[in-house]
């Protein structure tokens, strides 16, 4: 197992937690999805073939998630500026940037502006939607408050880790996942203290990200990335789909065409959480981007 450590990152407003994989080399960043955190990322990082296993990587807390702060405003172009403030911080150059959903977002962001440190980019199933569906979705918010989602209700309370493995292990769409990133998943997903313990992602906050999607500042953004792209898309939903089932992908099917340089792998077997369910899928890919 890779050693790691962790440090905080003070950009003003607010603090990120970053976990740390020391190495050499140009550096490997991790954004996951909302709701999640950083440590979502290890068995990835720790199966990283042995070319790619000295480099340096690093995984990000976003706001509102993990060991990092938990204010300011819900606004994914803020959230995307935090990631910009963290390399320019630790003045990090040529990174491969690895984004799952919201991530993605956020890489793609990065990416369009600040070209001088992001190299290339991964985009695990990216909750960058159509202009219709961001018009759609806009709509809907004028007449659904966060509280009224379903999410926001869910429970916020545990004893511990090993309660929220077993109430999750066999329930979808966890039943999917591998155990260990389940594992890890539970591990880190609650704010320390004494039991019972809160979730590190409060459950309005989720909702709030969820509500606070933004389709002007990712569209603005498509045509000014230049890096080289890989998408990994997971199943598309059906119009019988529950639009809270959050097992399918989000991702605009046309969203390889809007890159200048992009490809694309379509994986209907896979539900949008790719990174728990084949992690092995996503070492395979970074390994043959950065190889080939």
């Amino acid at each position: 197992m890779r050693l790691m450590d962790w440090n905080s990152v003070d950009l003003g407003d607010i603090e990120l937690g970053v976990w740390h994989w020391p190495g050499e080399g140009d550096p490997l960043v991790f954004l996951h999805a909302t709701g999640f955190h950083a440590r979502c990322w290890d068995v990835v990082i720790e199966t990283l073939p042995p070319e790619l296993a000295s480099r340096p990587c690093y995984a990000i807390d976003l706001r509102f998630h993990g060991t990092s702060g938990k204010t300011g405003d819900v606004e994914w172009p803020i959230m995307a500026n935090d990631i910009i403030s963290v390399l320019d911080s630790l003045n990090l150059r040529n990174v491969f940037l690895v984004g799952h959903s919201v991530g993605g977002y956020l890489s793609t962001i990065t990416a369009a502006k600040r070209p001088d440190r992001v190299s290339q980019l991964l985009l695990i199933d990216p909750v960058i939607m159509s202009p219709e569906r961001y018009a759609f979705s806009k709509q809907m918010r004028r007449h659904m408050k966060p509280e009224d989602n379903p999410i926001s209700r869910r429970r916020n309370a545990w004893q511990g880790p090993d309660e929220m493995y077993e109430r999750f292990k066999s329930r979808s769409p966890f039943d999917a996942w591998q155990d260990r990133v389940l594992k890890d998943f539970c591990n880190y997903a609650l704010a320390p203290g004494e039991a019972p313990r809160k979730l590190a992602c409060d459950p309005l906050h989720e909702v709030q990200i969820y509500h606070h999607q933004n389709g002007d500042a990712i569209q603005a953004a498509l045509p000014q990335v230049q890096q080289p792209v890989t998408i990994l898309r997971a199943v598309e939903p059906t119009e019988a789909d529950d639009p809270f089932n959050m097992s399918k992908s989000p991702t605009w099917p046309k969203l390889v065409h809007q890159f200048a340089d992009a490809r694309e792998e379509y994986h209907p077997e896979l539900t949008h959480f790719i990174p728990m369910q084949a992690p092995e899928l996503v070492v395979q890919t970074i390994a043959r981007d950065l190889t080939s």
